[in-house]
């Protein structure tokens, strides 16, 4: 009899609790549905992420996803295209202090070769065990890197290149890296400093990066992609389910991302702070030069948008912002107040073929004209200076 109630009772609280249990029930069902839902579109997403790359970028264009390769210098360059193959998977960034970021060191290419430092190779150099070497640092963006160049083709290999023709016994390291500004050049040689690491010269190429980040962040003395780091931040302490679905999120971004917001609009007063801030790190250049005991010299570079006369595929292959090549413009002309700074926005004007394969990285033609400004101008400074002379 006491059974027979028991289990009168659990059949009751049964009966009671059942639409509880149903719904229960139908929310594990529907989770599960959704689980095997989003796996299954991760896997369909790698499987066209792969798909893309290997069909896409290696059959259609023989392993080149960069459309600058259609610039016309490339046309007769038999090592174009395992460059931009060895371009884009040298391309891949880490965190690193007080910079925000570097290339992932110790990548090893035919035409492109970086270290454990993340220093790219440098050709040409002539050291001398009878001579004490001249240490350069070059310093710069992604041109001094040498974006669209083979190590034998970048500012600083050709530098190298010309001063061991004059008979000077140097070692160039090229501090060049993609997105630096003025400021980061600046921390960076500090860090080599602090290290010990003291330089004879040190050069500047630098510009475009500062003009670009204001643009793009629509303030001054700002890195690329700001608001990028400022969602990253303390984001291990968020849950971040976009993380667990890479390839999906990359299709995504690749087709329905939203886009950077520029400004539509000039702005002279934040030209005006570009120049300050640019104009202030080069302040604190010469400090250190002076404390240090090296000798710094500064180049304002050239942009498609300062060259006189431009070729056909400049003209038509290679898209342009007006508003972006006015804020240059304007920047160029104020940053002249320096009489530190050599303006070589005038460099390619008597060009009439095709310098540029982006609105600021150039052939290695262009690499080579640059140099050989820096050259003269070292080479002179060597001499006037007696440094090094045999």
């Amino acid at each position: 009899m006491k059974n027979k109630i028991s289990n009168n009772r659990f059949e009751r609280s049964l009966i009671k609790h059942r639409k509880y249990v149903r719904f229960i029930n139908y929310f594990f069902k529907i989770i599960g549905v959704v689980l095997v839902f989003l796996v299954l579109l991760e896997f369909f997403s790698f499987l066209i992420v792969t798909a893309y790359e290997f069909y896409g970028y290696n059959i259609i264009n023989k392993g080149i996803s960069d459309n600058r390769i259609r610039i016309d210098v490339y046309n007769d360059a038999e090592w174009a295209a395992q460059y931009f193959i060895e371009d884009k998977n040298s391309n891949k960034a880490e965190y690193y202090p007080y910079l925000e970021h570097r290339r992932i060191p110790n990548f090893k290419g035919e035409y492109i070769n970086i270290d454990e430092n993340s220093i790219r190779k440098t050709f040409f150099q002539c050291p001398d065990d009878n001579l004490k070497s001249i240490k350069i640092f070059v310093f710069g963006g992604s041109t001094v890197w040498g974006t669209g160049a083979r190590d034998i083709g970048t500012i600083p290999s050709f530098l190298s290149k010309y001063l061991c023709e004059n008979e000077f016994k140097i070692e160039i390291t090229n501090f060049g890296e993609s997105g630096y500004t003025s400021t980061h050049d600046v921390f960076k040689l500090e860090l080599e400093l602090k290290k010990g690491n003291i330089p004879d010269i040190v050069i500047f190429y630098e510009g475009a990066n500062d003009v670009y980040s204001s643009y793009q962040n629509h303030d001054a003395g700002l890195p690329h992609n700001l608001q990028n780091r400022v969602e990253d931040f303390n984001s291990r302490n968020s849950v971040n389910l976009q993380n667990l679905f890479p390839n999906f999120r990359r299709i995504i971004n690749e087709f329905f991302g939203k886009q950077t917001s520029f400004r539509e609009y000039s702005n002279e007063n934040l030209n005006l702070e570009t120049a300050n801030v640019y104009l202030g790190n080069l302040k604190i250049i010469k400090s250190l030069e002076e404390g240090y005991n090296f000798k710094s010299f500064f180049y304002w570079q050239p942009t498609i948008y300062t060259k006189k006369e431009l070729s056909y595929d400049e003209e038509n292959k290679i898209e342009r912002n007006l508003i972006l090549g006015d804020d240059y413009k304007d920047v160029s002309e104020l940053i002249k107040t320096s009489n530190e700074i050599r303006d070589l926005t005038q460099v390619f004007n008597d060009k009439e073929n095709t310098i540029f394969i982006d609105w600021v990285h150039i052939s290695e033609e262009g690499n080579s004209i640059i140099a050989k400004e820096m050259s003269d101008d070292l080479t002179n400074y060597l001499i006037e200076n007696n440094i090094n002379l045999a």
